[in-house]
């Protein structure tokens, strides 16, 4: 059996940061905030109970700041 590995909110945005915000920058500035706000509602209708439960995790934590690559 293999163990899944649970991520945290901290570490999913990290990963964004390092992985896709160049391209997320290149659909902003070709397609506009339009289009980038129908993707995350696109993609909110996507999740599943691991999302919901990093939505809820933690409300009191201090804002997350991306560390420099």
């Amino acid at each position: 059996m293999v163990e899944k590995v649970h991520q945290t909110l901290d570490e999913v945005c990290q990963w964004l940061g390092q992985s896709i915000s160049a391209m997320l920058a290149l659909a902003y500035f070709r397609r506009g905030e339009q289009f980038l706000q129908e993707l995350i509602y696109t993609g909110s209708k996507k999740w599943k109970a691991r999302h919901l439960a990093m939505l809820h995790e933690g409300r009191n934590q201090r804002p997350y700041v991306l560390r420099p690559i």
